[in-house]
């Protein structure tokens, strides 16, 4: 059903509604795809990690290690706790990304990604020390968190 340019699905779960311009780019994709007949496995998975790299997710975010200080990243900078950086498993490298609070949305902070990972299982993000010291969870180690890429690289 479209009601004033946006498409309501109803799932036996709860409505879901899409922006129409969004919905029309994934089909316009989708067929031009089809006409040149490159669908293959790796065309589907750039595909759907970027979305995925786009879109905003919720889970625990940690902080890197005082053992990290001086070490190489995947983009080829050093690592120093003084900026304002994270590491993330799908994100462009060089995208700014806002990282907030899910139990207070109203602290957030803004960061470079500079690396990959976290590679513990649950975690989503980890921020550089000063990250975490301006969104309070220092003193906590992780805590569960709000993040969505703010700017890709490429724009």
């Amino acid at each position: 059903m479209v009601f004033n340019g946006i498409i309501y699905i109803h799932t036996s779960f709860s409505p879901y509604k899409a922006d129409f311009i969004e919905l029309q780019l994934v089909i316009v994709v989708f067929k031009i795809m089809l006409k040149s007949h490159i669908i293959s496995g790796i065309t589907m998975l750039c595909l759907f990690l970027c979305l995925e790299a786009t879109a905003q997710q919720e889970g625990m975010a940690s902080f890197y290690a005082d053992n990290f200080v001086g070490r190489k990243m995947a983009n080829g900078d050093i690592y120093n706790p003084e900026e304002l950086t994270c590491a993330h498993p799908t994100a462009p490298l060089g995208s700014l990304m806002k990282v907030a609070r899910a139990d207070n949305p109203e602290q957030s902070v803004i960061v470079r990604v500079v690396d990959r990972g976290p590679y513990v299982k649950g975690r989503i993000i980890d921020l550089s020390k000063r990250a975490a010291r301006e969104l309070g969870i220092l003193h906590l180690g992780i805590a569960e968190v709000v993040v969505g890429i703010i700017k890709n690289p490429l724009d």
